[in-house]
């Protein structure tokens, strides 16, 4: 058996722990052998007396665990920790550097050994590598779990964003299908009791111009209808305007805010005042109607509850974005 770099074999079908042993001192890595001997320990160890033996027995792979001797020929057992990557290790140091293990610990040890004459650390290595592996399997499937954890919450976030955009979209969908029933709706008064109306009014005031030099009486009521009728129609064109306003498709949401305020003038005591800024030309049109409705419902309100004296509608542009 070659006491520097060669490997004790297998003991047993049992053995399955691979340990980097890095330790200078012939006579500590001989008793350690012996240990692992005597006590039938299921351990595979790779030997190794100096940084450098130590850095190459890392780079092959496949250890479950290193037991380091903090003072080596060529340098300390810290400067192999950055090729261990994440297997545990187990520091050994002397009995009055007791600095160097707290640093260890610090570090990332996962425990330590204090070097005696008597070599009575030895009964305790097998207790300190077992809690080792435990430890470093507690670290692994906390780590797993974690990882799962954050799936799961990336999972349900990403979940939770669909769902989001769906019911986005639903509401946009539902909006749109609300605005296209009070265009229809708005057309339809506009179109067809209008067109009634109007066509009432002709009838009428032919009759009127038949009626008004043989009976004036009638002539009168006419002419009364006549008004009425003209009443009806201006109110048709108010509810179908506020329906939908034609004014927003064709011009855009600045003269249709205008027309708001000024159809709004007309309705209540307060004095209104309307102060917007230039209308930039990339407002897209569900945008527009989104402030339409807003500045419509919110006017609504504040004339109808506030009993304000004074009202102020505000519309100007931050960068992307619109302020009402």
């Amino acid at each position: 058996m070659d006491a520097l770099n060669g490997s004790l074999p297998k003991r047993s079908q049992e053995a399955e722990t691979t340990i980097l042993l890095l330790e200078d001192d012939p006579v500590d890595r001989l008793a350690i052998q012996r240990r692992v001997e005597k006590e039938s320990l299921p351990w595979t160890l790779r030997c190794a007396g100096t940084v450098a033996d130590g850095i190459r027995c890392a780079g092959e792979g496949g250890l479950d665990l290193a037991i380091l001797d903090h003072r080596l020929p060529d340098g300390t057992a810290f400067d192999i920790l950055g090729h261990l990557g994440e297997t545990p290790y187990v520091f050994i140091t002397g009995g009055r550097e007791t600095a160097v293990a707290v640093r260890a610990m610090k570090g990332g040890a996962s425990d330590f050994l204090l070097k005696d004459d008597e070599r009575r650390y030895l009964e305790l290595l097998p207790t300190v590598v077992r809690s080792a592996l435990d430890l470093c399997r507690l670290r692994r499937e906390a780590r797993r779990h974690q990882e799962e954890l954050e799936l799961r919450v990336e999972e349900r976030t990403r979940e939770a964003r669909d769902a989001e955009r769906r019911l986005r979209a639903l509401a946009s969908r539902q909006v749109a299908l609300g605005e296209e029933e009070r265009r229809s709706f708005a057309r339809e008064i506009h179109d067809e009791l209008g067109q009634l109306l109007t066509g009432l009014r002709m009838d009428l005031a032919v009759l009127r111009s038949e009626v008004v030099e043989r009976d004036r009486q009638t002539a009168a009521r006419v002419a009364e209808c006549l008004g009425t009728i003209d009443q009806s129609i201006d109110l048709v064109r108010g509810l179908s305007s506020r329906l939908h306003p034609p004014i927003l498709d064709i011009l855009g949401l600045g003269p249709a805010l205008e027309w708001l305020v000024d159809d709004s003038r007309g309705r209540s005591p307060a004095r209104l005042n309307l102060d917007m800024a230039e209308i930039g030309p990339g407002l897209a049109k569900p945008h527009a109607l989104s402030l339409y409705r807003i500045a419509q419902e919110a006017l609504s309100n504040a004339l109808r509850h506030s009993k304000a004296r004074n009202v102020e509608v505000t519309l100007h542009q931050e960068g992307a974005e619109y302020v009402l």
